[in-house]
């Protein structure tokens, strides 16, 4: 028999109440209201989850990405088809804790809250659990002249759509799941703080988790909003996975995994998104992520890391960072690339720099895919971090370090800078112009 942690017993401890506060559906519900603030609404939930519907779904990838990244995983798989999509790595499990002053280093939690918690105030982590949560939701939605959060409100608030979740901290953990089958007995584990048992729910109404096979009052009706058939869609779904020969199935003793049945008419949304662009810009931003992760597949589509770059790290506005890279081989660098970073390409930044500037300082639009130029603390970043460039060159012109700086010298001079727009000739006059006259 599979065992899994008791969901229910971990939203109880939390609000203190059994279970929700009456039915779910409702503004007053007690999880929702201890997990976003007594001021928040399902319908902004839903709101807030639209405004993401311009992102592409490149960037969910990206974010999930860094997730794993965040969670010191080695691996990292995407397998889809026309019906659902299956995001995997073998990162740390997610870890429940009991409210309190631990409360911020619950995993679940921050998942839920779509960021409303940190990574654990971790300085290594990059990304936020809410930032992916939020563009998986896009793929629940069916195509339609509807608009996104219509759409949305269709899909999470009355069809119950949402987004299954396993954990697991062990292989046998996993591979009771890849064996389940409808009709067999699940056993739900009381203490929902036990790492010797995996976590496995289905988050519902965007925030809510709820247990396979149970009812819950929904709307002033009772209903099984995680059907044994979906989990048994799943568990088919990882066994097939795990099959595949390009899997390196001991490399996941423990990890997590994220399902979505996905909307009519997603599953071609996402086999556009996994084009040549982002495979190129998963490839270059592997060597920035201190070597975590080695293997990054989508479906049969394996990527590797780009060609080797140099880095300077560089010291900006007092104990800011900020790191630049640039290509060994200039004819190894594929295609234009993206000039600004946030461990992962802000998509929308390409200016013709054959440099990758890349900081955690950078204010950055919602979707991640631009960076904010009229934001003055983004004007201060960028002219920090010119200048400690400036200042690197210098230094490094002093040093033994030829082989480098005749790579870095290439990689400027043969930029060729974009001056189309006025972002455009802000990026020029920082990152070309003022670096030309000291080479």
């Amino acid at each position: 028999m599979m065992e899994i942690i008791d969901i229910d017993q971990y939203v109880k401890n939390i609000t203190g109440l059994n279970g929700s506060n009456g039915s779910l559906g409702y503004d007053d519900e007690a999880f929702l209201t201890k997990l976003m603030g007594e001021a928040t609404s399902l319908s902004n939930h839903v709101e807030n989850i639209s405004s993401f519907a311009g992102s592409s779904t490149q960037q969910l990838f990206y974010e999930l990405l860094q997730n794993a990244n965040d969670v010191k995983a080695s691996h990292f798989s995407v397998s889809y088809d026309d019906s659902s999509i299956l995001i995997v790595n073998n990162g740390a499990p997610f870890q429940l804790l009991p409210s309190g002053k631990d409360a911020k280093k619950d995993d679940l939690r921050a998942f839920l809250a779509k960021g409303k918690g940190t990574k654990h105030d971790d300085k290594e982590s990059i990304g936020k659990y809410g930032q992916g949560s939020k563009l998986l939701y896009n793929l629940l939605t069916d195509r339609s002249d509807r608009n996104q959060q219509e759409a949305l409100g269709q899909a999470i608030i009355e069809d119950h759509r949402g987004i299954v979740l396993f954990s697991w901290s062990s292989s046998l953990q996993r591979q009771a799941l890849m064996t389940y089958r409808e009709g067999q007995s699940i056993g739900f584990r009381s203490d929902p703080y036990n790492s010797d048992f995996p976590v496995l729910l289905k988050i519902v109404l965007t925030y809510f988790p709820v247990l396979p096979g149970k009812e819950y009052k929904i709307n002033s009706s009772s209903k099984v909003l995680f059907p044994l058939s979906e989990l048994e869609v799943f568990s088919r779904t990882l066994y097939n996975f795990f099959s595949a020969p390009r899997i390196n199935e001991s490399a996941f003793e423990n990890g997590s995994a994220l399902f979505i049945l996905l909307g009519e008419g997603k599953g071609s949304a996402v086999r556009d998104a996994v084009d040549d662009n982002l495979i190129s810009g998963v490839r270059t931003s592997l060597p920035l992520l201190n070597q975590r992760i080695k293997s990054v597949q989508f479906n049969e589509k394996t990527v590797t890391k780009s060609s080797e770059f140099y880095e300077a790290q560089l010291n900006i506005l007092g104990d800011k960072t900020a790191r630049i890279f640039w290509p060994k081989s200039l004819s190894q660098v594929q295609g234009k690339l993206v000039n600004f970073f946030q461990y992962f390409p802000i998509t929308n930044e390409v200016h013709g720099l054959n440099l990758i500037i890349d900081s955690k300082e950078f204010n950055i639009a919602g979707s991640r895919q631009n960076l904010d130029f009229a934001s003055d603390y983004t004007k201060l970043v960028l002219k920090g971090i010119s200048d400690a460039f400036i200042d690197y060159i210098r230094m490094l012109g002093t040093t033994a370090k030829e082989t480098e700086l005749i790579a870095l010298i290439k990689a400027i001079v043969k930029s060729s800078p974009a001056e189309e727009t006025e972002n455009n000739r802000t990026v020029k006059a920082l990152f070309y112009d003022a670096l030309i006259p000291i080479l």
